[in-house]
């Protein structure tokens, strides 16, 4: 397999820690795909922009709806012992964790 489809760059990936052939990556669109690296099938697919979005500085022009920054992960990471809890951040003020298995919100945390 050499190339996986995504819609927008891709900024971050990371392996599954105890299925290597699982591989979860996040875009500049504020995606996060779970795919299996060995066929190269999406095997998930979780719309993280809104949760990742915080508002926006008093000098923007855009409004925090119609703006583009702070609404994709830098960073992500599988939890090291069963992979089943993704934790993201970036540019934003909130770092978000989920769990991947449902496909749910578990968690967003602000940061100072």
């Amino acid at each position: 397999m050499d190339t996986l489809q995504h819609s927008n760059e891709v900024v971050a990936c990371d392996f599954h820690p105890t299925n290597r052939d699982e591989l979860v990556t996040t875009t500049l669109g504020g995606q996060v795909m779970i795919w299996d690296a060995e066929t190269g099938s999406m095997k998930g697919f979780l719309e993280c922009s809104k949760d990742i979005a915080g508002g926006r500085l008093q000098d923007d022009r855009n409004t925090a709806k119609t703006s583009t920054k702070n609404k994709s992960f830098n960073s992500i990471a599988l939890s090291p012992a069963f992979g089943d809890l993704l934790v993201g951040g970036g540019n934003s003020k909130h770092i978000c964790l989920y769990d991947i298995r449902h496909k749910v919100l578990l968690r967003r945390f602000a940061v100072t």
